[in-house]
């Protein structure tokens, strides 16, 4: 049986990975066998494959690619790993991450471990001694998602700093951790008019500004901002005001 995937993966199926519920348990051993011998193209639709396949097997699997030198599919394996059900436990992670090169796969195991049950003492030791700051970052994040009150501190701030060149990583920071009460750091946008990117199309002149931005995260985080339209939009600000309001009545970050 796994010798029929095997083969179609060397055709190019592109139909594979929609089938990935086919395929048996034993399939990720076979194709570890095997990988080395297939290209670019085969080992492309294998992964998606392996991303589709949610048992622990699979998971095991796409660790070994994300640190795998070398290996082109490295990344993708990783990322994939941030929201796979099969994926090993923090502790892996981390031990990967320390022998990984590329700083955006440690980056993707970090962000991986914050969804797992991690040892948060290790993990910011390990954290601190990153050298890349993007991948500081992501194991900040991950950090603050485990409830670490230090990176919890740290992202408050970078938030209550943020410039508008900044708000798209810091709302992809915000709604990964999904702790409502950062929401509190976003008061500092609610004033500013600086734009941030384009509402709707390129041909639609309308720019969103930072005090959108900050209502429309802070709403995403169930702090309980509301929105007079369910999407990012110039609010106008009597919007603004009541979401200061209410973000003012947030919990602090404690010890």
């Amino acid at each position: 049986m796994n010798d029929h995937y095997i083969a179609a993966l060397r055709q190019h199926d592109e139909t594979l990975p929609q089938r990935a519920g086919d395929l048996p348990a034993n399939f990720v051993d076979e194709l570890a066998k095997v990988w080395n011998t297939l290209d670019d193209e085969a080992r492309d639709i294998a992964v998606s494959c392996i991303i589709r396949m949610r048992h622990t097997g699979a998971g095991r699997f796409l660790l070994q690619l994300a640190t795998a030198r070398g290996e082109t599919q490295s990344l993708r394996a990783a990322r994939s790993l941030i929201t796979h059900t099969g994926c090993p436990d923090a502790n892996s992670l981390l031990a990967a991450a320390r022998n990984a090169e590329d700083s955006t796969v440690r980056a993707a195991l970090y962000l991986a471990a914050g969804n797992q049950t991690a040892p948060t003492l290790l993990f910011a030791d390990q954290v601190a001694g990153e050298t890349n700051p993007r991948a500081r970052a992501a194991g900040r994040d991950a950090l603050a998602r485990l409830g670490h009150i230090p990176a919890l501190k740290e992202v408050f701030a970078a938030v209550r700093g943020a410039s508008a060149d900044q708000i798209p990583d810091i709302q992809d920071s915000l709604l990964y951790i999904r702790d409502k009460r950062l929401a509190k750091a976003l008061i500092s946008w609610l004033h500013v008019l600086d734009d941030v990117t384009r509402l709707g199309s390129d041909r639609t002149p309308d720019m969103a500004r930072q005090c959108d931005f900050g209502v429309w995260i802070a709403h995403r985080l169930n702090a309980g901002v509301a929105v007079p339209v369910p999407r990012l939009d110039n609010y106008p600000p009597a919007v603004c005001a009541a979401a200061k309001t209410i973000l003012e009545g947030l919990e602090d970050i404690g010890e």
